[in-house]
């Protein structure tokens, strides 16, 4: 169990930004039926600001959708929170089936369904299976998203190791590695050399290469909240949102400041005060858009890269904004 904690622990920061801590809660396995508490494990923890009861499946246990919504509607009434299933794998269609359910549940390095807060369906499966199969993921991480759009508006740099990535992107040797791996895989990148002398480049025209990948990217904004900065200082953020697109095009300025932040940094600057969160958008205060992965791709830039930019507003409903975003994809220096 211990390792399917770590790796859920793992999942939820590499996907969605989220750090994440699991507590083990077996007194509340007593508050559910007694065929239910033999199921899984209960641990306690926190997604996206709201509390939330995790059951961890016994991987010994029969496994079937029908049952396991079941033992979610249970646990929901016990607990009265937010209740999300954990499992070690599921097949195609359990996944399917739980979906059509709307049973949250999660399988660490594969697929999470949390309504309301966390889609990510992406199938993880090694390069030469997805090849021989000719599937492609649904969606990228935010590590191999981050990858790709950094070496996407900088192609000269792709004779970087993989650990100088790594050091750029401030991930591990090993999430850059995945990253890389799904990107070859999905067409976007190839791959040369081999073991610690990779060298990751784009496998068409940036343009091109753009337009092939734009089904695999998501928005990076994860959450927005509206703040008031404390310490100045001590926020580094970067213009982000409808305050970033005035400055990048002939957009008009809004006039609440928009900025954009990794979780992990935000989160760091509300418990260092720094920041404090508001429940309205009162006078001064700014919205705080909280990434998947750090903003600053374009390393001293007081904005966010127009790429990010694009993807984190691409569906708005508002005609100006869409003009501009246009606007925006033609002052790019492909």
């Amino acid at each position: 169990m211990n390792s399917l904690v770590s790796a859920l622990e793992r999942y939820l920061q590499e996907a969605a930004g989220l750090d994440a801590r699991l507590q083990a809660a077996p007194e509340a396995a007593e508050q559910l039926p007694v065929h239910v508490g033999t199921r899984y494990a209960v641990y306690r923890t926190v997604l996206f600001e709201r509390p939330y009861w995790l059951l961890l499946a016994n991987a010994a246990e029969p496994f079937s959708p029908a049952a396991a919504a079941r033992d979610q509607a249970l646990a929901q009434r016990a607990f009265d929170a937010a209740v999300a299933l954990v499992f070690p794998r599921l097949a195609a269609f359990e996944r399917r089936r739980l979906i059509e359910k709307r049973v949250a549940f999660i399988v660490p390095g594969q697929q999470a369904f949390l309504p309301m807060a966390l889609v990510d369906l992406r199938e993880h499966v090694r390069p030469r299976m997805l090849d021989v199969a000719g599937e492609r993921p649904l969606a990228l991480t935010a590590a191999a998203q981050a990858l790709f759009l950094h070496l996407l508006q900088h192609p000269e740099i792709d004779s970087w190791p993989l650990h100088r990535w790594a050091e750029q992107l401030c991930c591990s040797n090993m999430t850059i590695s995945r990253g890389g791996r799904e990107l070859v895989a999905a067409g976007l990148l190839a791959a040369d050399g081999k073991g610690r002398t990779v060298h990751l480049r784009l496998s068409g025209t940036p343009h091109t290469t753009w337009k092939k990948a734009l089904p695999l990217l998501r928005s990076p904004v994860a959450r927005k909240t509206h703040v008031l900065i404390l310490k100045p200082d001590a926020v580094h953020a970067q213009d982000a949102g409808l305050t970033a697109l005035a400055q990048l095009t002939a957009l008009a300025t809004d006039p609440r400041p928009e900025m954009a932040m990794s979780g992990a940094a935000y989160r760091a600057a509300v418990a260092g005060g720094a920041l404090a969160p508001q429940p309205f958008a009162d006078p001064g205060c700014v919205s705080m858009e909280q990434w998947l992965y750090a903003p600053g791709l374009t390393a001293g830039a007081r904005v966010v890269d127009r790429l990010s930019l694009f993807l984190s507003l691409k569906d708005s409903p508002d005609e100006r904004v869409q003009g501009a975003l246009n606007e925006l994809l033609e002052g790019m220096q492909w």
